[in-house]
């Protein structure tokens, strides 16, 4: 019986009954299991499977193993997900896989997209997942879903191996990063400098709140702060002109607040438009840049960016510090005039997630 569609492929529970179908599967996939372990499924992988719990101590409410079938019947990926790990609304991702023959078609973005809304139908206000270092492709496809790293943890055993595993999160509704860290203090990221602590660049927990419309003022002052070394440097700060920049086109549907460890740090305007997407402001508080806020940012924006399939447009100020951190991030110079340089990101190419095994149920 199937639980929902992830158009054009059906969900469905997996059961005991089905321990034949899913040993096949990952017989005839043995890439994820290569990766992690440097050989193929073991012949109870499936059936050991059915049997794995969360550690003595974490509370949960459910585990299930999904199927997705085509319309022929054929299994063309399972998940592995635990509901209510750690805490209410937190549904913890364990391992998903797409059959190797699919990749490249775009299946896993189209599962993966009919999974987290049924998720979400279920409940579940966080999904969080861990991927193995040695698989950039994995990480990078759940980037892109919008997942944000908070962690890293060394020395995790998968398939008999070693491994440091990146611990990733991403709120289902639009949630603070430390709304979610106060449910599950254990993925806080280490102090600088800690064992297993992440680049500093992943070390702000960053996230983005909805402006409302009575931010308009606050927003435009942030802005002015934002701008003037760079508008002095050229000669051109106008505190009056640099808030009316702003205000003149304020709409609070397309504007966010960047938020770093529970502080409004910083402003974005991220505008959809039918050629390409306008990155229309990006600006932190100056004493907040140099942290890696930035960087943070700009990775939530591509992931929403490329979900949407969309190019992505942004204009700098010429000689501002702007325009490497927008090359940096693949933006190319396509015009250029006496005050401003204009940037395209081209539409990224949709990459389907390689086979991975997320983080295992004990660390």
């Amino acid at each position: 019986m199937s639980l929902f569609h992830a158009t054009p492929f059906s969900a469905r529970e997996l059961a005991r009954d089905d321990i034949g179908l899913l040993q096949a599967f990952f017989d005839a996939n043995p890439v994820y299991f290569q990766c992690v372990g440097g050989s193929p499924a073991g012949d109870n992988e499936a059936a050991e499977l059915f049997d794995e719990l969360p550690p003595d101590g974490w509370p949960y409410t459910r585990q299930w193993l999904l199927g997705f079938f085509d319309d022929s019947g054929e299994l063309a990926g399972m998940v592995e997900l635990v509901a209510d790990l750690l805490a209410p609304g937190v549904w913890h991702v364990g391992l998903f896989i797409v059959a190797t023959a699919r990749h490249g078609h775009g299946d896993a973005q189209l599962i993966w997209q009919g999974l987290a809304a049924w998720m979400q139908r279920q409940g579940a206000q966080w999904i969080r997942l861990g991927v193995v270092e040695n698989n950039p492709r994995g990480l990078r496809f759940w980037r892109r879903q919008g997942f944000m790293p908070l962690r890293e943890r060394q020395g995790v055993e998968i398939a008999g191996r070693l491994h440091r595993v990146h611990v990733l999160v991403r709120p289902v509704d639009g949630g603070l990063i430390e709304d979610y860290l106060a449910l599950v203090p254990r993925d806080a990221p280490e102090p600088a400098g800690g064992a297993g602590a992440p680049p500093a660049g992943d070390l702000p927990a960053v996230s983005l709140r909805p402006a409302e419309a009575v931010d308009a003022q606050a927003l435009a002052d942030l802005r002015v702060q934002a701008m003037q070394p760079s508008l002095e440097r050229v000669g051109r700060f106008d505190p009056e002109r640099a808030r009316q920049r702003l205000l003149a086109s304020f709409d609070p549907q397309y504007t966010r607040w960047i938020v770093a460890n529970g502080q409004q740090v910083g402003l974005l305007v991220l505008r959809p438009q039918a050629d390409a997407w306008l990155l229309d402001h990006l600006y932190l508080r100056p004493a907040c840049q140099g942290q890696g806020i930035g960087a943070a940012v700009m990775r939530l924006v591509l992931a929403e960016v490329d979900a949407a399939g969309a190019a992505l447009r942004v204009v700098a100020l010429r000689g501002s510090d702007a325009n490497r951190f927008y090359r940096r991030h693949g933006f190319g110079l396509v015009h250029e005039d006496a005050h401003d340089l204009y940037y395209l990101r081209p539409a990224a190419a949709a990459k389907p997630a390689d086979l991975r095994r997320l983080e295992p149920a004990a660390d």
